[in-house]
């Protein structure tokens, strides 16, 4: 919801888009959407989380902005299950969005 919120993804007639603020936004924060465009995954949509029950970002750039907020230690995965722990300054990024 940050990110349709903040202008850096769209929703049309149910699809996401990345518009070109997301674009930057996107580079910004170290993506590689070149890379990202070539995968055969899609490079956003929609995915209704099974345990929470509301959408969250799937695709290449969901996974590419999961893996930065990893990388930069924002969030963690616990050691079991798919779950994971968000640090106070993953939370802050979120909030930030």
């Amino acid at each position: 919801n940050g990110l349709l919120a903040a202008g850096y993804l769209s929703e049309r007639d149910g699809a996401l888009t990345l518009p070109p603020a997301g674009e930057r936004w996107c580079i910004e924060f170290g993506i590689d959407l070149a890379t990202l465009r070539h995968s055969r995954r899609p490079l956003c949509r929609g995915c209704l989380d099974w345990s929470e029950r509301r959408t969250h970002l799937s695709g290449a750039l969901g996974a590419a902005i999961l893996e930065r907020m990893l990388t930069r230690g924002w969030v963690r995965r616990q050691s079991q299950g798919r779950a994971l722990v968000v640090s106070p300054a993953g939370v802050r990024f979120v909030q930030q969005l």
